[in-house]
């Protein structure tokens, strides 16, 4: 099964954008040129006569940005089911001459020799099979000096969103719930709600659940390194991201080029060492003052956790086992100045595994101060450029 069956199976949009209302249309696009033009850097004077291939658009509402900024649109979509709405979007912004074509298809099937000026996979690559090779074709449909932007849920920044996803799945493996179940849902609620009610989204508490919680593909994480890699291998130059960390050439001349740009690796490279360096933000998903001073292997020990999670999360038929808590995460934590948030979550995996009372272990978690507030960045946005 794909994600997109798994959508259809559940007859679940992860993500519904408003798009009925002018103060709809409005608040998208604010959003968007926030995302494009502040975060990716990309300003809008680009976009126009600009070439620009979509995958997985769902209805194409990301796309009318582009295309009111004065972009030719061509989208691949494999859900038929959905294209109406897509032409339906057009029309509703006046651009319905923007959009050159609609194509059902998915990346692994589809073929162009066109070359476009922008290339987009959002919310699904992932969670394919075969990304690093599907990563590989779609910059075969770019043009020299093109850009590439892709999303996709971070296996560090999704530490606490996973581990809360282990939770509930743990509770419901004991408590003999099925995953996708009410009772899985009314469980949800009463760990998580409130405080999924005072973050930024724009999606319900049920779409959620859903899609994060309890969807085997929210276990599909990626990583920069992993992306850094693929970028090396195909001579793409990391461009922007989204969160924004990248401070290379803070109070750097402009003269000075010897470590940035040279090659498309060194720039790769800088981007990476600024991850690092930001690497607590990453994990807490806000501005962290003290800077990480992590080696590589204690780096890839924490992702090995993170890796661990996921594993539980994968495969509904599979019993949840016992998650081993990684020491050089907790250890992490304590340097960084977050021993309770360590201690809640040592006490709360004790609860969970060895001490089990329903209500004590959701009693507890409730109690919690800095767990239960713990969210992180799971969701990245990162553009490359061909060189």
């Amino acid at each position: 099964m794909s994600l997109l069956k798994h959508y259809i199976s559940k007859k679940l949009n992860p993500v519904p954008i408003k798009f009925k209302t002018k103060k709809d249309l409005l608040d998208h696009f604010k959003k968007r040129k926030n995302l494009v033009q502040n975060h990716l850097k990309i300003p809008e004077l680009t976009i126009i006569k600009s070439e620009y291939l979509e995958f997985g658009c769902n209805g194409g509402e990301n796309a009318c940005y582009f295309a009111k900024n004065g972009a030719n649109i061509h989208l691949v979509e494999p859900n038929k089911s959905i294209h109406k709405l897509i032409y339906k979007n057009f029309k509703k912004i006046n651009c319905s001459k923007s959009l050159k074509r609609v194509i059902d298809s998915d990346v692994s099937k589809f073929y162009t020799k066109k070359k476009f000026d922008f290339v987009i996979a959002e919310g699904f690559l992932n969670t394919l099979e075969k990304r690093n090779k599907l990563f590989l074709k779609l910059t075969k449909f770019m043009k020299k000096k093109s850009i590439l932007i892709l999303n996709y849920d971070d296996i560090f920044g999704g530490i606490f969103e996973l581990l809360k996803s282990y939770i509930l799945l743990t509770l419901c493996e004991k408590l003999n719930y099925d995953r996708y179940s009410e009772n899985s849902l009314t469980l949800a609620k009463k760990l998580f709600e409130n405080e999924f009610k005072k973050i930024n989204t724009s999606r319900s508490f049920y779409a959620w659940w859903l899609d994060q919680l309890v969807n085997p593909y929210a276990s599909k994480t990626w990583s920069i390194n992993d992306l850094i890699k693929l970028a090396d291998k195909n001579k793409l130059t990391l461009y922007s991201t989204s969160p924004v960390f990248f401070d290379g050439n803070n109070l750097k001349w402009y003269k000075d080029i010897s470590n940035y740009r040279s090659v498309s690796k060194k720039n790769n490279n800088l981007f990476y060492n600024s991850w690092k360096k930001n690497f607590l933000s990453i994990i807490f998903g806000s501005e962290e003052k003290k800077n990480s001073n992590l080696k590589t292997n204690q780096i890839q020990r924490i992702e090995k956790f993170s890796k661990e999670i996921c594993k539980f999360i994968s495969n509904p038929k599979r019993k949840i086992n016992i998650l081993p808590l990684s020491k050089t995460f907790i250890d992490f934590l304590n340097a960084s100045s977050k021993k309770k948030l360590a201690r809640e979550i040592n006490l709360l995996l004790k609860y969970l595994n060895y001490d089990f009372e329903p209500k004590k272990v959701i009693k507890y978690y409730k109690n919690t101060r800095y767990l239960q507030y713990s969210w992180g960045s799971l969701l990245h946005y990162i553009a490359f450029i061909k060189e």
